[in-house]
């Protein structure tokens, strides 16, 4: 047999040895983790501005708070201690957990008649008053080992006509689980998410101005 085709026969050989490996390979990568979905459970809040007139219904937009990489991620913070942060394995939250806190925020807005109009900053509206802020916490924390949840957001009112704050303020609410499992958690983390939308959208009311400019 010549050089030439020895060469042709060891490559093919060398080819075939090559895929069954690669083969082999793709048999044994672990297969990916399921992941169980959870929306932020919400209810309906009251509208607290009834006594609003028509000349003081503001259009808002409600920004995308800014969170460390850890907490911007669907996944479900938890802080088994002090130092140590981790995630709930094997479920997620239906988007980041800043959107998530933003859209049920947006929903709180649009029950209040004194808003004529409700958006978030993925749809670029033009608005007469921000909302926006820092999320800081929105995690599981044990405390004297029992599930916390625990949010807290640095939240803003602007004037985006003179990128002028009209207001600041911080949002903390800490509410312990009723049991450690996941969609116990879950159902928590609504639960703080509504007492907070409360405060949120009534702080709002009391420091939207009187009338809105242009009118």
């Amino acid at each position: 047999m010549t050089k030439a085709r020895c060469f042709k026969v060891w490559a093919q050989q060398g080819c075939v040895a090559i895929s069954f490996l690669l083969l082999a390979g793709c048999s044994v990568l672990p297969e990916s983790e399921p992941q169980t979905v959870y929306a932020l459970p919400e209810v309906q809040i009251a509208d607290q501005s009834a006594s609003v007139s028509p000349a003081q219904r503001w259009s808002l937009r409600v920004q995308t708070p800014y969170s460390n990489r850890m907490l911007n991620s669907s996944r479900i913070v938890v802080q088994p201690d002090s130092s140590e942060i981790s995630v709930y394995k094997g479920v997620r939250w239906s988007d980041a957990a800043p959107i998530v806190l933003r859209n049920r925020l947006v929903s709180a807005f649009r029950t209040q008649t004194a808003f004529a109009s409700v958006s978030n900053d993925s749809t670029h509206m033009m608005s007469d008053l921000e909302f926006g802020g820092d999320l800081n916490h929105f995690q599981v924390k044990y405390l004297d080992g029992v599930p916390t949840v625990h949010i807290q957001l640095d939240a803003f009112l602007l004037d985006p006509s003179n990128s002028h704050i009209i207001a600041s303020q911080r949002f903390s609410v800490k509410q312990p689980a009723e049991g450690k499992e996941v969609p116990d958690v879950v159902l928590t983390f609504g639960e703080a998410a509504d007492r907070r939308a409360v405060d949120v959208v009534a702080w709002v009311l009391e420091h939207s101005p009187v009338e809105v400019k242009g009118r």
